[in-house]
């Protein structure tokens, strides 16, 4: 697998080779140099690896190989420095691998999205900081914008929107009645307060039926915006897209909704957007909210939200209103924090391991726990052998 270095610290696009040793400086120059990467020919049936060393990218950056299937493109942040290591580079740098436009030192102005995936497919990014989006008014102002793209998967990344602009972190354009293959995993998407602001926008072009899109949200955390997630469909066509999901998530806002599908719309698509064991937290607006009841298969869900959902039907195993209730890390009136951080209070969803404000009888592995029981199935029980033969002693995770 060929694999290709890249430092702003001490690569240099002019003398560089692409090694751990002589790296190259720029992400720009490997796939972008402005209609002539570095990169080329594009390898045939291999895939390629872009290792970036720790620090800060700037400038605006436009995809223009042309991954395939047999020759994926992978984008990775070496933040252990373990890459660079394999390389042979000796004492590697450690750190944030943050990409940002020139110019600025938090959130870029430049007329165009900071990374672009221009069309392309087959690519992966992970472990990378985008920040991203213009401070003033304009149409493709994202961190990320996948437009006319395929096969992406995008996975550890923070993405950073722009801080008083009505633009998305994430712009995601469907193809009229293709395929996508989107997946968003364990990322975290901040977006702006800015009326219409988004952390993920997904614009799906109407075909002339329901097609298969496969979007997967998993495991995101969402701060902010007017919608955490939203769908919108675009162009005439009756068709809608299937094969959505958003799935274990933690929405985190102000105001506005946690996921937004396809308002105004009263059609009713063959196979509805999922979203199951979601939590929606602290929201001043609605959790979910949808144009008609049937676009929006929602169950699973923990919702705290002034309304918890609009056009959209009851999840049988969804709590309303109901949060986790952890005890934050945030200390008290007097400094006291009088319980560890993250333990569940009274209240909490997690005080059962079941049907909520049951008494669990396991804990989170399955393993019973003797009489009397548990507290919580955050406990911890551990059979060890007993001083007396055939006999065995608990041992409890207890307060204090």
């Amino acid at each position: 697998m060929p694999k290709y270095y890249i430092s702003p610290a001490t690569g240099d696009d002019s003398t560089g080779d692409g090694t751990a040793n002589n790296p190259w400086a720029t992400i720009g120059h490997a796939i972008d140099g402005g209609g002539s990467p570095a990169i080329a020919p594009w390898p045939a049936a291999e895939e390629v690896e872009l290792v970036l060393e720790p620090g800060v990218y700037a400038g605006v950056i436009r995809c223009r190989v042309a991954p395939t299937e047999a020759s994926p493109l992978k984008i990775v942040g070496d933040f252990d420095g373990s890459l660079f290591a394999a390389g042979g580079k000796a004492n590697p740098k450690t750190g944030a691998v943050v990409l940002r436009a020139a110019g600025e030192t938090e959130f870029p102005s430049p007329r165009a999205p900071l990374l672009d995936l221009g069309g392309q497919s087959w690519i992966t990014l992970s472990r990378l900081v985008l920040r991203g989006g213009s401070q003033s008014s304009s149409s493709r102002a994202q961190a990320l914008e996948i437009v006319g793209s395929s096969h992406v998967e995008v996975r550890d990344c923070e993405i950073d929107g722009p801080a008083n602009n009505g633009q998305h972190p994430v712009l995601i354009n469907l193809a009229p009645g293709s395929t996508s293959d989107v997946v968003l995993r364990r990322c975290v998407v901040i977006g702006s307060s800015a009326a219409n602001a988004s952390g993920v926008r997904v614009n799906c072009e109407a075909a002339d039926d329901d097609y298969d899109a496969e979007i997967l949200f998993e495991a995101c955390l969402f701060l902010a915006g007017q919608a955490g997630v939203r769908l919108v469909r675009t162009g005439s066509g009756a068709g809608f897209p299937m094969g959505v999901r958003v799935q274990s998530c933690t929405f985190h806002g102000q105001s506005g909704q946690g996921v937004s599908a396809f308002e105004g719309l009263a059609v009713v698509p063959s196979a509805p957007v999922v979203v199951a064991r979601d939590s929606v937290m602290g929201w001043a607006g609605v959790a979910f909210r949808c144009g008609a009841v049937g676009q929006v298969d929602e169950n699973g869900n923990v919702l705290l939200a002034d309304t918890p959902r609009v056009n959209a039907a009851i999840g049988a195993d969804t709590v309303v209103p109901r949060h986790l209730s952890l005890n934050w890390p945030i200390a008290v009136a007097g400094g006291d924090r009088r319980r560890p951080p993250f333990e569940p209070l009274a209240d909490s969803m997690l005080v059962g391991w079941g049907a909520y404000g049951t008494t669990p009888a396991l804990d989170l592995l399955g393993r019973p726990y003797a009489d009397p029981p548990a507290c919580g199935c955050l406990e911890r029980v551990d059979p060890e052998p007993d001083p007396e033969p055939g006999g065995t002693t608990y041992i409890f995770q207890t307060e204090g």
